[in-house]
């Protein structure tokens, strides 16, 4: 199974936690210019969403489902 990492902003915080189940296009936050928000591009389940405090941001990993 493939692991995508997405980086959102901190300061107006993060959609997911860790263990909830994404889709394709859930929002997770908002890109770190302010100007977009941050979607899933896959299927799956977050297993890890924490603060990077070098540069304020949320690193938020997903496991993707694999279709069978």
């Amino acid at each position: 199974m493939s692991i995508t990492t997405l980086i959102v902003e901190a300061s107006t915080g993060v959609l997911v936690k860790k263990g909830q189940k994404v889709r394709q296009g859930d929002e997770v936050g908002m890109a770190t210019d302010f100007k977009s928000k941050v979607v899933t591009p896959v299927d799956g389940e977050v297993i890890d969403c924490s603060f990077n405090p070098e540069d304020h941001t949320f690193v938020i990993q997903i496991q993707a489902v694999e279709d069978d």
